[in-house]
């Protein structure tokens, strides 16, 4: 299932407009400096944030559409965020947060606990389970609102910055954790980052913003190849030169 993403948007007085499409078992990254819009544009893919203008659509289903008025509230649609500032309840347990979501769907409470612990074992916290999560480090936070995302077994998932606060040891097995069930579960992913490396390793197609726009889009060779700004080459490490190359003999160019 595919989920389409072709709309404007504001925050404030911010105009960010954007246009992506990933299918399902894949991840695209989007990029760019802060302030560039790549959260507004998942708040908007969420339902929490209505956008001006486009469509917003995963398979059959239209989640915005200007044109008809269609709107899907946050809770009718079949996706999960997980927010760069976590946004779990400090007075809860960590099982209890990851099994909220479950219980407000109407998941019985035993079901939802068992699927809880799961989730916080697949991204190794599973012991951390009976804390209050006010309780937690920043990584530890982190991990427990990327299980309460899965827990609730998504098709589309959304990740702000998920890896940012965990510690650098544990990235990859928290990382290739989450790769495996994307692939296996066939979810629609879209990633936040402003690390390079875990964009190319996380994402098949890279999305640059700049400004509340998207300046260049592709695979992260073709960055490489060929950055179009010099954020990009910035952020595939290579250099940008502009010019106009003349052809002399012998192959060469001046």
């Amino acid at each position: 299932m595919t989920l389409i993403a072709d709309f404007d948007a504001r925050a404030g007085s911010f105009p960010v407009s954007c246009r992506f499409d990933v299918g399902p078992g894949s991840a695209i990254a989007l990029i760019g400096t802060s302030g560039a819009g790549k959260t507004t544009v998942l708040r908007a893919i969420a339902g929490l944030l209505k956008p001006e203008r486009g469509r917003i659509a995963f398979e059959e289903e239209l989640w915005f559409d200007a044109e008809s008025g269609a709107w899907v509230s946050p809770q009718r649609r079949d996706c999960a965020m997980v927010f760069a500032e976590y946004a779990l309840f400090g007075h809860m347990s960590v099982v209890e947060n990851v099994a909220f979501g479950l219980r407000a769907s109407g998941c019985p409470g035993r079901v939802a606990v068992r699927t809880a612990t799961q989730a916080l074992d697949l991204v190794g916290v599973a012991s951390l389970a009976p804390r209050k999560a006010s309780s937690l480090s920043s990584g530890e936070a982190q991990r427990v609102a990327i299980a309460r995302a899965l827990a609730m077994e998504p098709l589309v998932l959304l990740l702000d910055e998920p890896f940012s606060a965990i510690d650098v040891e544990r990235r990859p097995p928290v990382r290739d954790s989450l790769q495996r069930r994307i692939a296996q579960a066939g979810i629609a992913t879209v990633l936040v980052t402003h690390d390079p490396v875990e964009a190319m390793l996380f994402s098949d197609t890279i999305v640059v913003m700049e400004a509340g726009a998207v300046v260049q889009r592709g695979t992260p060779a073709e960055l490489r190849e060929r950055p179009l700004t010099s954020y990009v080459a910035a952020f595939a490490g290579v250099n940008l030169y502009r010019g106009i190359a003349r052809p002399l003999a012998d192959g060469v160019s001046e």
